[in-house]
């Protein structure tokens, strides 16, 4: 359920689904010590009143079930003041600091509250109490609105501030005058959200941050601009993580950026063209992952090849042609892993394989002993 409230100068659809009503006495006694504004245009006019300091009321309108629909004052905490000034006003409006009185009407909701009466108690400008808001309150809100970072007052807004807001809300950077950002900054932002990295003014975008980047994670691959890639760089993040492979265009596959990355990662040779499927990378691949066997062509499936597959991960027995699957393959691959017996399918073998480990286990425990 919703209901329709002035905000300022614009009108609000305001989600009433959730909310709690309260006296003012009762409001007043659970808010002791947070401060509550009224926000306003210069020239706002409510149900034919000018706000301005002083007392002011205006019915709470509900339906037959005594829900709010519609009608009421509204003001906000300092928690939500730099949303509702971001989004609401221009700079040069005014705010009032409020009291409410005990036998008000208070409804209380996520992010405003309503009520039918309340007291204007101070006069200032918008500046003013931007000016005097906590930095944790900017930071909280920045959680919320990057764009927020847009109306914090200059001086507030120290190289350690931008540091924290970075760290809580990386599209912040987005929102920062150009001239404020530093190669720090984009770094913190980018770590905690790469999808940024394509927004950035390119002289951030140095090599040695791309670096950095694919150092720590080689998907960050994904999002780096194609222009500022070179061979290195693909090599550095495939190094990382043998998952880059899938973005590495076709042109720049070669033999040791393949090679690389199923070194770090086997299953990274579906992402190996045909025609690079060699020895070499199909021996690194299962040395790697066994159960990248599955993507060795048929041709390459050798004895070797295969017996280094179930060493690596005993469930690669299931990709092992069936002219190799002696029993000593069988044998390292149930030791590899117990779940790989299930590919065995001769009966005799099983038996001899489960009476070999099982006499194994026994010497073990008398070297135990």
């Amino acid at each position: 359920m919703g209901c329709y409230v002035i905000v300022g100068k614009n009108q609000h659809r305001l989600n009433m689904s959730n909310y709690i009503v309260k006296m003012g006495y009762q409001f007043n006694q659970e808010c002791v010590g947070k401060k509550f504004f009224k926000l306003t245009g210069s020239f706002e006019y409510a149900a034919g009143q000018k706000y301005e300091v002083g007392y002011h009321y205006q019915k709470i309108i509900t339906d037959i079930h005594g829900r709010h629909q519609m009608g009421g004052i509204t003001f906000i905490d300092e928690e939500y003041l730099p949303y509702w000034v971001k989004n609401d006003w221009p700079i040069n409006n005014l705010v009032y600091i409020v009291g409410i009185p005990s036998d008000a009407i208070v409804i209380v909701t996520e992010s405003l509250y309503v009520t039918d009466k309340i007291m204007l108690i101070i006069e200032l400008s918008v500046t003013d109490v931007l000016a005097s808001i906590d930095e944790r309150v900017y930071l909280n809100n920045l959680m919320r609105d990057p764009g927020i970072i847009k109306i914090i007052p200059y001086r507030s807004k120290t190289i350690e501030f931008y540091r924290k807001a970075c760290l809580v809300n990386p599209k912040v950077i987005l929102h920062m005058p150009k001239n404020r950002l530093t190669n720090e900054l984009c770094k913190i932002a980018i770590f905690r959200d790469a999808t940024l990295l394509c927004l950035l003014p390119d002289e951030f975008l140095t090599d040695k941050l791309i670096s950095e980047l694919v150092c720590v994670d080689g998907k960050f691959l994904q999002y780096i601009p194609y222009p500022k890639i070179t061979s290195s760089i693909y090599k550095i993040a495939v190094r990382d993580n043998g998952q880059a492979l899938a973005f590495v265009p076709e042109c720049f596959k070669t033999h040791d950026i393949c090679y690389y990355a199923v070194k770090n990662d086997g299953l990274a040779i579906v992402y190996v063209p045909d025609n690079m499927r060699r020895k070499i990378i199909c021996e690194a691949a299962v040395k790697s992952n066994g159960l990248a066997l599955q993507f060795v062509p048929s041709s390459f499936k050798t004895f070797d090849i295969c017996l280094h597959a179930v060493k690596s991960n005993g469930l690669a027995l299931q990709f092992v042609p069936s002219s190799f699957k002696t029993f000593d393959i069988c044998l390292h691959a149930v030791r590899s892993n117990r779940q790989a017996l299930e590919y065995v399918s001769d009966d005799f073998c099983r038996y001899v394989i489960k009476r070999t480990l099982y006499l194994e286990s026994l010497d073990c425990k008398k070297f135990a002993i």
